[in-house]
């Protein structure tokens, strides 16, 4: 793919993810947030995640785990 179009896919997703952001709640006082966790150990900062779950959760609720890097993103609940 040309430059051009890599440059117009990334301003169509970029756009898109700008406006799901913006009507995104930003208060996150009710979840426990544990960042930058490596996934492999190279000491690259894309090789990192972070686990969100709620404060009060029972121990067998669905945590959410947002991947670092790479052109998209990858989050998965478990």
């Amino acid at each position: 793919m040309s430059r051009a179009g890599v440059l117009f896919f990334r301003h169509v997703f970029e756009s898109g993810d700008r406006k799901k952001i913006a009507k995104q709640p930003s208060d996150v006082s009710d979840l426990h947030i544990i960042r930058d966790i490596p996934y492999l150990n190279d000491n690259e900062q894309g090789h990192l995640l972070d686990i969100y779950s709620l404060k009060d959760a029972p121990d067998d609720a669905p945590v959410m785990i947002n991947i670092h890097g790479g052109g998209l993103p990858a989050s998965l609940i478990w």
